[in-house]
């Protein structure tokens, strides 16, 4: 009797710790999924103006052009970042609550994830137009809307597959590694660290850069002149 009582015990102690291992694997990846997605204000400016740079195959150098984008675009970026987190609670707060309520008015819930869908794919737009135009901010989201929306097929497809990139190398890593959970989720740390973050930025930027380069020629606008097109 005490042998299975001490069984159940362990079991349920590992239990108990894999579902931690599991909660902060979570937590981690949906942070890495903000940056990528929506962005860290001032560093994803400077980080948006190197990899902008390697789309159009043009030569930046990775430490002084990502502290000058970084600064020169600091408080629009500043100011976009703040308006990110404050949709942030307000669509999560919202999406809790009508989906708590039933019938129709419940039904809401669905447009709240539609606002938060072209949301998420306006923001390559507002980085790339910001350290490449000088705008004002409802020139920089409703072109960001825009773009976002004439462009929906390409935009939702480049999304999905930077998205499969990260929650598969997390499921895989948690589900499909057996006592080895430990160790592979740290190597996709890494991963997420050195690689997969900067990758799926350039591969945003290879979406967005030929788009902006045909709709917005630089004669129509005006152009920063750091960032003065070939």
């Amino acid at each position: 009797m005490s042998d299975t009582i001490q069984a159940y015990k362990e079991s349920e102690q590992s239990y108990y710790f894999l579902f931690m291992e599991i909660d902060l694997i979570v937590r981690l990846g949906f942070s890495f999924l903000f940056m990528i997605f929506w962005g860290m204000g001032p560093v994803t400016a400077g980080a948006t103006y190197i990899l902008r740079n390697y789309a159009k195959e043009a030569h930046a150098w990775l430490w002084s052009d990502f502290v000058k984008a970084f600064k020169d675009n600091f408080k629009q970026s500043l100011g976009v970042f703040l308006i990110d987190v404050l949709a942030f609670l307000i669509l999560y707060t919202a999406f809790v609550v009508y989906g708590q309520i039933p019938g129709m008015i419940g039904s809401m819930r669905y447009v709240i994830v539609m606002i938060i869908i072209v949301y998420t794919l306006m923001h390559p737009y507002i980085y790339q137009l910001m350290i490449t135009f000088d705008m004002k901010f409802k020139d920089l989201y409703k072109n960001a809307l825009l773009f976002a929306i004439g462009k929906l097929p390409s935009n939702l497809f480049v999304t999905l597959i930077v998205l499969a990139i990260h929650v598969g190398s997390i499921y895989f890593a948690t589900f499909y590694t057996g006592g080895y959970i430990i160790i592979a989720q740290l190597v996709v740390l890494l991963l997420e660290c050195l690689i997969l973050v900067s990758f799926s930025g350039l591969m945003l930027q290879f979406n967005v850069y030929p788009k902006l380069k045909l709709f917005i020629p630089a004669e129509t606008v005006t152009v920063k002149s750091l960032y003065e097109e070939d």
